[in-house]
């Protein structure tokens, strides 16, 4: 998996996607919101637990999707129903939280 000086090193590819991918309906982004996903992309490189991955077709750049840490999740009033449901949906049959979620 790319790390964030692997991501960095390709931030124009990663732009260029956005910028290829958003403009479509509904979005119509334009290449001022692409920089500004780049601009964003770069303070977000340095989060904590920063992961991501890349799909590549041939030599170009097809897919990412990347995460970081974030504040601990809050256990109280709407957030904290969705919080419970949410791991509820992620426990395995015996009842432990599963970490990696599969894809069918």
């Amino acid at each position: 998996m790319p790390g964030p000086g692997d991501v960095a090193g390709r931030r124009d590819r990663y732009e260029a996607l956005y910028a290829e991918t958003m403009a479509a309906a509904p979005f119509r982004e334009g290449d001022t919101e692409a920089r500004s996903f780049g601009r964003e992309l770069d303070g977000e490189l340095s989060a904590p637990g920063f992961v991501s991955a890349e799909l590549w077709v041939d030599e170009a750049l097809g897919g990412f999707c990347y995460g970081y840490e974030g504040p601990p999740l809050s256990t109280t009033g709407w957030m904290g129903k969705v919080t419970a449901a949410v791991v509820m949906a992620h426990r395995d049959p015996a009842g432990e939280l599963r970490r990696t979620l599969t894809w069918t």
